[in-house]
């Protein structure tokens, strides 16, 4: 948008100094001139308002199609950069701007009891947001956690698309301003893996340490459990899958 200013600036500011400077009743003082030259500049969509000489008109004409030409490339790259802002919307690329949110990292069967179990235990006093961050449609888990959960009341629930494993798509859901990460498997084989993946990029986000939210994290295999506890640090509580749903 920068260098489309640029150019119709440097077309329109030359042609309306021209015009004033060629006109025969314009002012003679400087001033009174730019002052002119400035309004010319700012009624460039009136086509053809200037009179006089054949050259003058056509310099207006100009002008004013120049002007034309500028304002629908500006309205085309305004209309196109909201397409690209609303399409990523859709697609739940967009920052999560919640603070003390309940952040829930990973898609299986578990998420929608787990989101249940958090809507059913949030107290009516006080509203509550759970952002759920996974690999799938942004649509389609908007619908899995609305026909199985149902409404919830006091509490909102924030779907975001992408891989929880990587760093940059994490830092999307906030994780530092999140009251409590629950980082669940899925039905994959290698999900115990990813969860591992996922607590190394929780830890790359949130740093070394203590500070941050509680992270509690599920396995699906024991034999997971100690390498899951030395990726989430002394902020992570591992759980075996069974337990995750009691816990809670």
């Amino acid at each position: 948008m920068g260098w489309l200013v640029i150019t119709c600036l440097a077309i329109v500011v030359p042609v309306s100094t021209l015009l004033v400077w060629t006109d025969p009743g314009s002012p003679r003082s400087l001033s009174g001139r730019l002052t002119a030259a400035w309004r010319t500049s700012a009624e460039t969509l009136r086509l053809g308002a200037a009179g006089g000489t054949p050259l003058r008109l056509v310099l207006s004409a100009l002008l004013g199609l120049v002007a034309l030409l500028c304002v629908s490339t500006l309205v085309g790259v305004i209309t196109t950069g909201l397409a690209e802002r609303l399409a990523e919307l859709s697609r739940g690329r967009s920052t999560v701007l919640e603070q003390g949110h309940v952040l829930v990292l990973g898609w299986s069967d578990q998420v929608t009891t787990v989101v249940g179990e958090l809507v059913a235990a949030q107290s009516p006093r006080r509203p509550q947001v759970i952002v759920v961050l996974a690999d799938r449609d942004k649509a389609e888990m908007e619908q899995v956690l609305t026909a199985r959960v149902g409404p919830a009341v006091r509490t909102r629930i924030i779907c975001r698309s992408g891989p929880a494993s990587d760093p940059d798509v994490l830092a999307l859901v906030s994780p530092r301003a999140a009251s409590t990460v629950l980082v669940l498997p899925s039905t994959e084989p290698t999900a115990d893996a990813g969860v591992l993946r996922v607590l190394l990029a929780l830890r790359a986000v949130l740093g070394e340490g203590a500070d941050g939210p509680p992270v509690l994290a599920a396995v699906r295999d024991d034999r997971y459990r100690a390498p899951a506890r030395l990726a989430a640090g002394p902020r992570g509580t591992v759980l075996e899958t069974d337990l995750v749903t009691a816990r809670l």
